[in-house]
């Protein structure tokens, strides 16, 4: 028997090993934790990982997060897309012919055209582009962008709003879900690849796949990077493509290589001659000039051309009041069929965004299609598509015959709905999904992902001259304002440091709270009792009433429509002027919190206000996952206005 003694050689290299393999899983655990902290301090500035229970159609373009909480995978199902690579093939490309096509660029693909999405994986591409690296040029036309610009993200790096991030996927796993990450290879173009199969795009075509370069040098249509390697290094970017063919091949996606010189020669080959063309409407639209919509229209221009769609939109001089100028949709589409005679038109409203690109329509065959309510089957004109056939141009005569006989009907869309139940039997009509015509706050975008979708800023002009707003029954703020006479005051507002330390609330003569506040489980901290509601979502009595048993409940916006049969009949308005004043300085929906501050330095003699739980959305409010995305309402902008109507009012304490 052998005894092994401390002095023993085998017994020091056992010891070394041990305590090597200690220290790397110390800088192991060090890394980890190092990417757990960025993530987790991403995920405060509102990039990162989604939080569980968080809606994806509730998100928009304008914010950065994950891509899949505003393109959900599959969004591109058996939609063809055509992806830009980087090779020299391209130099002399006319990109103009991938108008309104799906495309996704790789790299530098934006310095060419506003492809759909723009695509990388390196963020030494981000600082060479947006310091200057790469030209004043690149850096301009990547502030100009208008596309959906998307970095895959592997350790947590600090990318600005606007930046869409997709997760890395190890090496040796396989997947084709966006949520669990993108196989992004050791290139982007194969990254681009997994993306537009996440995506559900059936065929994709590639371009600039050319996979060798000149001289020993990588070689690019454009002038390449700061940092090159060698040619020899497309051997190892050809290994990926080699390992995914077959599984694409399985799974039914056709993946078309346009370059038949290329090096890449795992997929079929084509020529971009051989692609059959589209037949695509032109999206059309008017605003009229010097309103609130010649400011709207510009977002409606950028959604746009984030999809390559062609369009025509056209600003008119102001008629008079909001009611003319609807009146003036029907002869505006007829001239538009005129002057792109042979086309399909597709008008959409000057306050839409398009969403997602309007595939439906896609060799779309009828004369005419519209969305219709589902409950109330009324006709809405947000987006209607006409043929431009015989029977498409008849409808829209007989509608214009229609307005004119009828000039005082709310809407126009009134007078097209009775011309199409007289002429539907002749028409070959189709009935729009609610993805096409969707209203912004509308439950159904919470199920389902807008395509175009609707702003109603007639909300705002529906009042203007020809027409009065309606109001609730219930127009006296004597009552209220008696009751607020000389009392101490305080409105809690619903962000979440209202729950924050232990506060006397109930200890003040009037208790304010807003929407969906309730005290019931908080009361230690917010106190027991509802004097007013401020109220501009929907609840049944039954609830109001449950929730918080409120002396007053004041209905605050100048729009009722999601006012509930109850609070029609029992709530005070808010002076729908009060909301115009405070939208025209906010050029954006005033918050529920922004209209009750105005509303009790406007209309109440208080003797004192204290104000709790305001932080203009930088956290979520305590009963909801949520944190405004800036859609609806601006913060930053409330701040300032918020700031300024109390200062030096020494009867206002604010306490945030």
């Amino acid at each position: 028997m052998t005894i092994i003694t401390t002095s023993d050689t085998r017994v020091n290299k056992i010891v070394e090993e041990m305590n090597r393999r200690r220290e790397n899983c110390r800088v192991e655990k060090k890394k980890r934790d190092m990417i757990r902290a960025n993530w987790k301090e991403l995920h405060k500035k509102g990039f990162g990982y989604s939080q569980e229970g968080r809606k994806p159609v509730i998100l928009d373009y304008e914010q950065g997060r994950m891509l899949y909480d505003i393109l959900p995978d599959g969004a591109w199902k058996g939609q063809r897309c055509f992806i830009i690579g980087g090779g020299e093939s391209l130099k002399g490309f006319d990109f103009s012919k991938l108008k309104n096509e799906l495309v996704i660029g790789v790299n530098r693909a934006y310095e060419i055209m506003d492809c759909t999405i723009n695509y990388a994986m390196d963020n030494n591409l981000y600082h060479w582009i947006t310091k200057g690296t790469l030209g004043q040029e690149a850096k301009e036309r990547f502030g100009d962008f208008k596309g959906i610009p998307v970095w895959v993200d592997s350790a947590g790096y600090d990318y600005p709003q606007g930046i869409f991030i997709l997760n890395k996927l190890g090496k040796q796993k396989n997947n084709f879900k966006m949520r669990d990450g993108i196989k992004s290879g050791t290139n982007a173009g194969f990254g681009a690849l997994n993306l537009a199969v996440c995506l559900g795009a059936n065929p994709i075509y590639l371009l600039g796949f050319d996979m060798e370069g000149r001289g020993g040098k990588q070689v690019w249509w454009h002038d390449g990077y700061p940092e090159n390697q060698i040619e020899s290094i497309y051997k190892t970017f050809i290994l990926d493509f080699k390992d995914i063919a077959p599984k694409l091949k399985k799974r039914g996606t056709r993946v078309i290589n346009l370059n038949p010189a290329s090096k890449l020669i795992w997929f079929d080959f084509g020529e971009f001659k051989d692609i059959k063309p589209i037949k695509r409407p032109v999206i059309v639209s008017f605003y009229t000039k010097k309103t609130g919509y010649e400011e709207q229209v510009k977002q409606l221009r950028i959604t746009l051309k984030r999809f390559n769609l062609e369009n025509d939109v056209v600003g008119i001089i102001d008629k008079g009041s909001w009611h003319k100028n609807t009146y003036y949709k029907s002869l505006f589409i007829q001239r538009m069929m005129n002057k792109h005679r042979g086309r399909s038109i597709v008008y959409v409203d000057a306050d839409a965004k398009i969403r997602m690109n309007p595939v439906l329509f896609n060799n779309f065959n009828y004369d005419f299609a519209c969305y219709f309510h589902a409950q109330r089957q009324e006709l809405l004109s947000g987006t209607l598509y006409f043929g431009n056939t015989k029977k498409a141009r008849h409808l829209v005569n007989m509608w214009i015959k229609e307005d004119k006989l009828h000039p005082g009907t709310s809407m126009p869309q009134k007078n097209l709905r009775t011309v199409f139940d007289r002429e539907k039997d002749n028409l070959k009509w189709k009935a729009l999904p609610v993805e096409y015509c969707m209203i912004y706050d509308s439950r159904n975008r919470y199920r389902v992902n807008p395509i175009v979708e609707h702003f109603q800023l007639s909300r705002k002009y529906k009042g203007s001259k020809s027409r009065k707003p309606v109001y609730l029954a219930n127009q006296s703020l004597a009552e209220i304002q008696e009751f607020c006479k000389n009392k101490k005051i305080c409105i809690l507002g619903n962000a979440n440091s209202v729950l924050n330390g232990k506060k006397n609330i109930d200890s003040f003569d009037i208790i304010g709270r807003m929407n969906r506040g309730t005290p019931r489980g908080k009361e230690k901290f917010i106190g027991s009792r509802t004097d007013i509601l401020f109220l501009s979502t929907h609840m049944s009595g039954e609830n109001i009433q449950k929730s918080f048993d409120p002396r007053f409940v004041l209905w605050m916006t100048a729009c009722n429509r999601l006012a509930s049969s109850w609070t029609l009949k029992n709530a005070i308005q808010n002076p729908p002027d009060d909301w115009d004043m405070l939208y025209d300085k906010l050029s954006i929906n005033p918050t529920t919190g922004m209209m009750s501050l105005n509303f009790l330095l406007k209309h109440i003699d208080f003797k004192s206000l204290t104000i709790y739980g305001f932080d203009f959305f930088t956290t979520k409010t305590w009963y909801n996952t949520r944190v405004d995305n800036g859609q609806k309402h601006s913060g930053k902008r409330e701040r300032g206005l918020f700031m300024d109507m109390i200062a030096n009012n020494k009867k206002v304490e604010f306490i945030s």
